[in-house]
């Protein structure tokens, strides 16, 4: 990815207050030429924008003549899920399909489209895709929420997921697991996803045909020829896993730590 777009050459950056279509416009309005468009759709009126360098600092200037609230430069190696980065996907591809893949057990909702995939050619593509397609959280969230998931566990340092996921799904239970010391508060909320739930429970149990496993494993990948290795079994850092057992990956251009506390606290 480096590769495909040299460093310094390249940016993203965070607009919020602005409704998706709006920062869409200003992109397109400030291009000139050059690649700019939304890469990282979080919802709760933040959009993360990618591309050529100087168009992406011309789309913060027309998003803030239109409206936006903050425009927050992000700290990233390259522009992120963009045009740009097609280069890069078209090297990935054939590495990515050449693993000898297994079905997951349960659906994953690719970020591309916010669709599941149940077989693991389908979550391969969805793979390539993705690394020059928008990342589409609130629409992942959104059909999570559509299909009966009431909990989400983010796993990693930090809670930007959490916060994201609580303004697009209000009435939906969040916990983080980023330390050993939060573990007690996970295992709760996913006990309590089940009949019988556990005393002092907050969450509603499901009857989700996703709600088999609140914490599902990766399709098993290794490259052809290669000895088969263990499943490892979790939720993806920096994810967030459903009681649908649902799972999403992380991408760049999540809004970060301080960026999203600052933002949360005017926004």
């Amino acid at each position: 990815m480096q590769e495909a777009v040299p460093a310094g050459e390249g940016a993203m950056a965070a607009i919020v207050g602005l409704d998706a279509a709006i920062v869409a416009q200003a992109c397109a309005d400030a291009a000139e030429g050059e690649v700019v468009s939304p890469a990282n759709l979080n919802g709760a009126g933040q959009v993360v924008i990618a591309g050529a360098r100087e168009a992406v600092k011309r789309a913060g200037e027309r998003a803030r003549a239109l409206g936006a609230k903050y425009v927050i430069p992000l700290a990233v190696s390259a522009p992120f899920h963009c045009a740009l980065m097609k280069p890069a996907a078209a090297r990935l591809a054939p590495e990515l399909r050449a693993l000898v893949t297994e079905p997951p057990r349960v659906p994953i909702v690719a970020n591309v489209d916010a669709e599941p995939k149940r077989d693991a050619g389908a979550a391969i593509e969805a793979l390539v895709q993705q690394v020059s397609s928008p990342v589409r959280w609130e629409a992942v969230v959104g059909r999570l929420a559509s299909e009966g998931v009431t909990t989400y566990v983010e796993v990693g340092s930090g809670t930007v997921l959490s916060g994201l996921v609580r303004k697009i799904h209000r009435d939906a239970t969040v916990v983080s697991f980023g330390t050993p010391d939060d573990f007690a508060a996970v295992e709760k909320a996913l006990a309590c996803l089940h009949p019988g739930q556990a005393r002092g429970c907050t969450a509603r149990a499901t009857s989700s045909p996703w709600s088999k496993s609140a914490v599902a494993p990766r399709a098993a990948m290794r490259p052809a020829g290669k000895a088969r290795r263990p499943r490892i079994s979790g939720i993806f850092e920096g994810g967030a896993t459903p009681p649908g057992g649902m799972q999403r990956r992380p991408n760049a251009g999540e809004l970060p730590p301080r960026a999203a506390k600052h933002v949360q606290s005017r926004g």
